[in-house]
């Protein structure tokens, strides 16, 4: 790990990551608060998180395949747009 951050563009990079992941915690907590005192609907912050985890549900088993098939160093380079 102390290799890896020996490099100051990694530093940025993980220093970002944490940014985006915790202002994406953050969206996600306000958005099922927000819509749990708007609604007072217990079953509707169930139906929230459900139609959340749907999508990622059914990509899982195609990104998992794709994942094991590629090489992981092209992957990262097109998943970063290079």
């Amino acid at each position: 790990m102390r290799k890896i951050l020996a490099h100051r563009g990694l530093r940025f990079i993980l220093a970002a990551n944490m940014v985006s992941m915790i202002g994406s915690g953050m969206n996600s907590a306000a958005v099922t608060w927000f819509l749990l005192k708007a609604t007072g609907s217990e079953v509707a912050l169930g139906w929230l998180l459900l139609l959340q985890t749907i999508p990622a549900m059914m990509l899982m088993p195609m990104t998992g395949v794709i994942i094991d098939r590629e090489d992981r160093r092209h992957l990262v380079m097109r998943a970063a747009g290079w």
